[in-house]
């Protein structure tokens, strides 16, 4: 029995396909914001592809599934707030927060999480030292660029207009940092646009606004500058599609010379003049995107990273 494409079903769904024969293969894929929908799609879309059964669930879906958690299906959760005692028998977590910032170390009960994972995987190199510590399964899986990425925001593109009448399009949290330097933007005479959790939008209601926009821009969150990071989590699919990224650059304890390469950065002081530069002129955005991309989708390809071998070996565990 085949399972085709990266399904979205309902809890009852759910409870037939994992009881089902073929289960033995089977991934689930599954997340507790609507902000990873999309990358669960992703990576549901690549398993696929490799051949593996692949079903995507929120978590509370996934909650909901206690007559069924013995089953052989092998869970890969992008959430790190869980209570052990929901996890099913088998799971990956997939890490997504910056935890060389303490905050998020103490916050998450990471050891009680992790006690049973079959792995870890975490899309920041810097997270290494500190799963490496915990003596866990750990891999370094980046969020890269999967096809899925162009064939799902091709079909947003190709309906919608291309009046870009938004010079910057910031998504994400807000706290003071981030609330000084939009606010001095606005002051320079840019039109902003934020999407936050007072103004939420996700998957193709923010690419709709995305294809409006001329900057998308992304901004650090904490003042300690070793979480000055990439913010591949939150640009990955617009790099993949020549979408122009402007990103605060990283810092010097997290430098990432090949983004800082291939994607336009500034300097904190600088953002304001390298927003106004490049909110006037579109031949320097366009070069930017198509330089950004042709890097992204070669460097960041996932099929080096997650191959058939690793998921026939999850499966084998």
């Amino acid at each position: 029995m085949a399972v085709k494409g990266a399904l979205l079903v309902p809890y009852s769904a759910v409870c037939w396909w994992v009881k089902g024969d073929f289960n033995q293969n089977a991934f689930g894929i599954c997340y507790n914001h609507p902000v990873f929908k999309r990358k669960c799609h992703a990576l549901a879309d690549h398993c696929r592809r490799l051949g593996f059964p692949t079903v995507v669930v929120s978590m509370r879906a996934m909650q909901k599934l206690d007559p069924v958690r013995d089953s052989r299906i092998t869970w890969i959760i992008f959430a790190f707030d869980i209570p052990p005692a929901s996890l099913p028998e088998r799971y990956v977590i997939y890490n997504a927060e910056p935890l060389t910032q303490e905050y998020w170390r103490v916050k998450v009960q990471w050891p009680a999480i992790m006690q049973n994972a079959l792995a870890i995987w975490s899309y920041d190199r810097s997270d290494t030292a500190f799963f490496e510590s915990l003596k866990r399964n750990y891999r370094f899986v980046p969020f890269g660029f999967y096809d899925y990425w162009e064939d799902d925001f091709f079909r947003q593109k190709r309906r919608s207009e291309r009046t870009q009448d938004i010079d910057v399009l910031f998504f994400g949290d807000l706290n003071e940092r981030r609330h000084l330097i939009l606010t001095n933007l606005r002051s320079a005479g840019l039109k902003v646009h934020v999407v936050d959790k007072n103004n939420p939008r996700w998957g193709r209601a923010l690419d709709r606004l995305v294809l409006r926009s001329k900057i998308v821009l992304g901004l650090h969150y904490y003042d300690d500058p070793i979480t000055h990071v990439a913010d591949y989590a939150r640009v990955d699919v617009y790099l993949a599609n020549r979408v122009f990224v402007l990103h605060e650059k990283p810092s010097l304890e997290s430098s990432d010379p090949e983004f800082e390469k291939h994607v336009a950065t500034a300097e904190s002081d600088e953002l304001i003049e390298r927003c106004v530069y490049f909110a006037g002129n579109p031949e320097a955005r366009a070069r930017w995107a198509e330089s950004s991309q042709a890097w992204f989708k070669s460097h960041m390809d996932m099929r080096r990273h997650l191959t058939s071998e690793v998921f026939t070996e999850l499966l084998a565990r």
